[in-house]
């Protein structure tokens, strides 16, 4: 079994914010919005934002909630249970966070084996609920996190890349 390591780096709920220490980090998805594609949400009322985004808290509570209690709540995560089934899904960790320690962290939503297991290497994905997947936003985003991952875990590869 995989043992990932953690980071001492605290993720504040109430405003989305990394910490580690008194030194706040930046997250990976403020670093594309703020500085790769400012303008990717420009002319969309702020209660659209908002509500996109409280939806999208709660599919991937959801999802989690299934992961770790095999509980459905709602249709997302039915469709999620049986996407696990389909694509033989097993999940090493949910929300799992990954930090260079000095500029920036964030939290991979799943940390899985996609088919079949194999020792020293894994998956990762990212839960998406938009409309349209933006596929350019979602490698960068996965992209990160790999290195991410791999430099916080050297001795674990990252074989794919996927959005749910």
């Amino acid at each position: 079994m995989i043992q990932l390591k953690r980071v001492p780096v605290i993720f504040r709920e109430a405003d989305h914010t990394y910490w580690f220490g008194d030194k706040r980090l930046f997250g990976t998805s403020h670093l594309y919005g703020n500085h790769i594609n400012p303008s990717k949400y420009s002319g969309i009322k702020q209660s659209v934002l908002e509500a996109a985004a409280k939806r999208g808290t709660l599919v991937h509570e959801q999802c989690e909630e299934y992961d770790r209690f095999g509980i459905i709540s709602g249709d997302e995560a039915d469709n999620w249970a049986k996407m696990r089934v389909m694509n033989e899904i097993a999940i090493l960790e949910n929300e799992y966070l990954i930090s260079d320690l000095e500029y920036f962290a964030t939290k991979i939503d799943k940390v899985m084996w996609v088919g079949e297991p194999s020792e020293f290497v894994v998956d990762l994905g990212d839960v998406k609920t938009t409309s349209e997947l933006d596929k350019e936003a979602l490698s960068w985003q996965l992209s990160v996190s790999a290195y991410l991952f791999e430099q916080q875990n050297p001795d674990v590869k990252v074989r794919n890349l996927y959005g749910i």
